[in-house]
């Protein structure tokens, strides 16, 4: 299945949110509308890309903020378990990074869990470096990382 890569214009809808919502849910377990809302908030150069299939289904996602001038902070991201390991989240990276390297962001940076291997694998074979480890109470060790965009 050829997956549609599309920008939705932040700030995002009800509608939107609730997309995004129930496919969090299938990967991560809840994660409501308004915690996407709040997080947003007041952040800058905010991009939210959408990987549909031809019925609009939401297959996956990308979404980020500035960090800095010249660092871009890549939050949050799933694919569908259906989606998974077929290069839909390379896809969805590489859209991001292109708009990043276009908007002059030197930077990308992330943070994932230890648990979520596939997506420190796929961050590591992208070009992302570990820059540290972070010891948060709620999700436990979360794994810092940065990347050096191609101009």
């Amino acid at each position: 299945m050829t997956a549609n890569i599309v920008f939705w214009d932040a700030p995002l809808t009800d509608q939107q949110l609730i997309r995004l919502t129930l496919l969090t849910e299938k990967v991560f377990g809840p994660l409501t509308k308004d915690r996407i809302k709040n997080k947003l908030k007041d952040k800058s150069a905010i991009s939210v890309i959408i990987a549909t299939n031809d019925s609009d289904d939401v297959l996956g996602f990308k979404i980020g903020f500035e960090a800095t001038p010249n660092t871009y902070y890549s939050w949050l991201g799933a694919v569908a378990p259906s989606q998974q390991r077929k290069g839909l989240g390379k896809q969805l990276m590489v859209a991001q990074h292109m708009w990043c390297i276009h908007q002059g962001y030197q930077f990308v940076e992330t943070k994932t869990l230890n648990k979520w291997r596939s997506m420190l694998l796929l961050n590591i074979r992208s070009g992302f470096d570990i820059t540290g480890t972070r010891e948060d109470d709620v999700h436990g060790t979360e794994i810092l990382l940065r990347k050096r965009l191609k101009q």
